[in-house]
């Protein structure tokens, strides 16, 4: 061991965790894992599974310890944030996007948000998310206990890396895994980069922290980051590259100022050259992503500032309650006047304006005051607090923050997990953090409503139409699909067209006419009703003048149960214009 970085014996008793705490700090250990491995849990019966036992969790062994006056008064107003989505839109000034829906004949639903049921699943995963910050930065971990913390999660980034270098050489898919060209554990490949790059930080402070202590098998990190290196010009995404450089960089400069022995610290500059030139050589397509026109910020084919005006533009429409979870997507057409594409953007390219855009610009200057409250608690890094390894953890911390500047891993718990974990394990030893009984009870309640909304998804996995999420959207567009493609009519989409429905069908609206029909009348879809007023009795369609009762105008589908309408939201949807 290097006498510059030697354990005080007065900060690991400070800093020693109790053996009933034992248990839960494995369980931890093993929910973080599972967050990146089952696809990042973008699907849904995935992020319910972690939130059942996310919510077991709470209710065996919740945080005995409060963070302070702080961040009690940053998380709390985070939550009623996303509770304002529920409030009557009477109470709070007309957005201009909600003038516009009504004016093209949408009928809203009377809650700030425009389709609550989805908000409602949305601020679960928001208080999935919030719960596990806390938890996490709450922990009263030792030092060894962190140690092994460490190394957990940078095996499990490289059997990541390893997964997707396995997959992309044989060609096929991991079970769990979506359907990414890249082969990735998540649809996009910037998230699956930024889970890497957070891995090849980690490991390069691993691997140089055994170097400097004089280990033995300290190369054997050293071969590990070779493999997430690699995996990284599989995934084809700079920001991976651009952040385990960076992190890589930062790490080192502090070791070269902080270090006793300079000329190890300078000897082991010659890794990051080494790790530039086998991007260099190796990079291939990736590398050149780097040098083509996608990268010049003021090309033409590049969005990203449009989109980003555009987001902004969106912001000032409704700062203080913002638009509500998640209604980015289904809202942005109202206020693109930089950005117009052949598609309407699913995200503004960044977690801060995302946020700012759907719960208003306060959310985001709170998480800015507890990023900055967690700068100031990893300081100072003294010797004998592994200070090396807690500062790459802070490197991880503030690249992942910085990366959601410019893109969303933020909204992703399979990504933001990880990264939590790290960001509690670069926390000083010796926090003024006291015993809460008030905390214990909060985070048991939490548990409980992490568990109702757990069973709120299985149910509506199951296909229960009482309990309505994004998955409930994607089974009805896929049941109008299947009505249109078997019944008389041809069928084209309409650009731009809103739909109406409770709750939300993210499908596009249809207009119809019957195959060698003069008639070209709007044809409704239903994939639970039947022709109202019609002739024949045929699922899936009901003729447009027979909805008076819903008033319906030109461009708008209204969803029918049993003949009867059901009360309407409303989002926008953009497809392509396919000619009839």
């Amino acid at each position: 061991m290097s006498p510059f970085d030697e354990h005080d014996p007065i900060t690991r008793s400070r800093s020693r965790i109790s053996r009933t705490a034992t248990p839960a700090f494995y369980v931890v250990l093993a929910l973080t894992a599972l967050a990146p491995i089952l696809g990042g849990c973008t699907k849904l019966w995935a992020a319910a599974s972690l939130a059942a036992a996310t919510g077991l969790l709470f209710l065996i062994a919740p945080p005995k310890r409060s963070l302070g006056r702080l961040p009690n008064i940053a998380f709390t107003p985070l939550i009623a944030l996303a509770l304002v989505a529920f409030l009557p839109s009477r109470w709070f000034p007309l957005s201009d996007w909600r003038s516009v829906l009504e004016k093209l004949g949408a009928r809203l639903p009377a809650t700030v948000s425009a389709q609550p049921w989805l908000t409602f699943q949305s601020t679960l995963q928001f208080l999935l998310g919030l719960s596990w910050s806390y938890y996490l930065l709450a922990a009263d971990w030792s030092l060894a206990a962190r140690r092994k913390a460490w190394a957990f999660i940078a095996l499990l980034i490289v059997a990541l890396a390893a997964a997707i270098t396995v997959a992309n050489f044989l060609r096929v898919r991991i079970p769990f895994w979506p359907h990414a060209p890249e082969f990735g554990f998540f649809p996009n490949r910037n998230h699956t980069s930024n889970v890497l790059g957070i891995g090849g930080i980690l490991i390069y402070a691993l691997a140089l922290d055994g170097f400097a202590r004089r280990q033995r098998h300290w190369w054997i990190w050293i071969a590990a980051l070779s493999l997430i290196c690699w995996a990284l010009i599989l995934d084809y995404s700079r920001a991976g590259i651009i952040l385990v450089v960076a992190g890589v960089v930062a790490w080192h400069l502090f070791w070269l100022i902080t270090s006793g022995n300079k000329r190890r610290s300078l000897i082991a500059s010659a890794g990051i050259l080494l790790l530039l030139l086998l991007f260099a050589w190796n990079g291939g397509k990736t590398i050149m992503r780097f040098i083509d026109q996608e990268s010049d910020v003021l090309s033409p084919s590049n969005m990203r500032f449009a989109i980003y005006r555009d987001a902004l533009d969106l912001t000032t429409r409704a700062p203080l309650t913002g638009i509500g979870l998640p209604n980015f997507s289904y809202v942005f057409s109202t206020a693109q006047t930089h950005s117009v594409a052949e598609d309407v953007a699913a995200h503004p390219e960044s977690d801060w304006l995302w946020m700012a855009v759907e719960l208003g610009w306060l959310a985001p200057l709170l998480i800015a005051a507890l990023f900055v409250w967690w700068l100031s608690r990893c300081f100072p890094f003294e010797p004998g607090t592994y200070r090396l390894l807690r500062f790459g953890a802070m490197v991880c911390g503030c690249g992942f923050a910085l990366h959601a500047f410019f893109d969303v891993p933020g909204h992703h718990i399979g990504a933001i997990l990880p990264t939590l974990l790290l960001a509690g394990t670069a926390l000083h030893p010796n926090q003024p953090f006291k015993l809460s009984r008030v905390i214990s009870i909060s985070f048991r309640l939490t548990g409980i409503v992490l568990l109702f909304g757990a069973v709120f998804s299985f149910l509506s996995i199951a296909g229960s139409p009482n309990f309505p999420t994004d998955v409930t959207v994607d089974r009805w567009q896929k049941q109008i699909a299947r009505a249109l493609d078997e019944s008389e009519y041809e069928s084209r989409h309409w650009n731009g067209t809103f739909i109406t429905s409770e709750p939300s069908l993210k499908s596009a609206c249809i207009r119809a006419r019957p195959r060698n029909a003069i008639s070209r009348s709007p044809v409704i879809s239903c994939p639970n009703g039947r022709i109202f007023g019609g002739r024949k009795e045929r699922p899936g369609h009901l003729p447009a003048r027979s909805t008076k009762r819903s008033r319906a105008g030109p461009g708008c589908c209204v969803i029918f149960r049993n003949r009867r309408p059901i009360s309407t939201e409303t989002f926008m949807v953009q497809s392509k214009m396919n000619p009839s």
